[in-house]
């Protein structure tokens, strides 16, 4: 089996999301590509303005939560 110039042997990757330090924001998930990583929201939470969804600087919000105020009874 012939490897190209571009193709790394899978024994070769690092995989960045175990390590010590999570390389990715506290609002995100890890997900280990081949070469890299990719920092991903989690589900229902959405990417800050100006933070795409993917890159390693993502940061996210969580879905907005409404604010009960039970009603008092007099």
């Amino acid at each position: 089996q012939e490897e190209g110039p571009d193709i790394l042997p899978l024994s070769s990757d690092v995989n960045e999301c175990i390590l010590e330090q999570n390389p990715c924001h506290k609002s995100t998930y890890c997900l280990n590509i081949i070469g890299s990583y990719k920092c991903h929201c989690h589900p229902r939470w959405k990417p800050i303005l100006g933070f795409p969804n993917g890159p390693s600087n993502t940061i996210c919000e969580g879905p907005k939560l409404r604010s009960h105020h039970p009603e008092t009874k007099h």
